[in-house]
């Protein structure tokens, strides 16, 4: 993996829980950090629910390595969504770098 590769701004985001003022709790999500990463559409996958035809695209995200990233996390991309959908892989096991499967909301 080269660092040129890595092209794409995109912003990590955590799932946090706020009181919503009547005695419960509301998830909401908030910028962790930001970071650029590499971006590859790997599956598109089609299925059929209820006589509806839904495409669910994927992808491979390779970024530097940061042990604070975890799968419960998700990534803005521009106007796209992303949600982690694999633990993160520390691919060259050398903590250089991460690969992440993601899948569009």
């Amino acid at each position: 993996m080269d660092a040129g590769q890595l092209r794409e701004p995109v912003t990590f985001q955590s799932k946090t829980t706020v009181s919503d003022g009547g005695g419960g709790t509301t998830p909401t999500w908030s910028n962790t950090f930001t970071d650029r990463v590499r971006i590859k559409p790997i599956v598109v996958e089609e299925s059929v629910k209820q006589e509806q035809n839904q495409q669910q695209n994927k992808y491979e995200i390779h970024m530097r390595y940061r042990s604070t990233v975890n799968r419960n996390m998700r990534i803005i991309w521009g106007s796209i969504t992303l949600t982690i959908i694999s633990h993160p892989i520390n691919y060259d096991e050398k903590k250089q770098w991460l690969k992440l499967i993601a899948k569009q909301e």
